[in-house]
């Protein structure tokens, strides 16, 4: 997100286990940061569910894009290993 974010929300959705919260909180342009996890071994069908809310009190449009006048949803997550059956991720 960029400067209009506000809360950001990363759900693992694990068969057998069910749903598994990856991180559930407020967002600050000023203070990105890097969260560590606990490991959590995805396999194939499993997802990952990422929801972002935006405050925006500028009173105009904003559209999607990759400058930090523009606005986009994106997680960034580490995984090991590069090649096998399960897939072991962090956030």
């Amino acid at each position: 997100m960029h400067q209009l974010g506000a809360h950001l929300k990363a759900v693992a959705n694990v068969a057998g286990r069910g749903q598994v919260m990856l991180h559930d909180g407020a967002y600050d342009f000023e203070e990105q940061r890097q969260y560590a996890a606990n490991q959590l071994q995805l396999k194939k069908g499993d997802s990952i569910d990422v929801e972002c809310t935006y405050e925006n009190g500028t009173g105009k449009m904003v559209s999607i894009g990759e400058s930090s006048l523009q606005e986009m949803c994106i997680l960034g997550l580490y995984r090991y290993p590069v090649a096998g059956e399960g897939l072991i991720c962090a956030r």
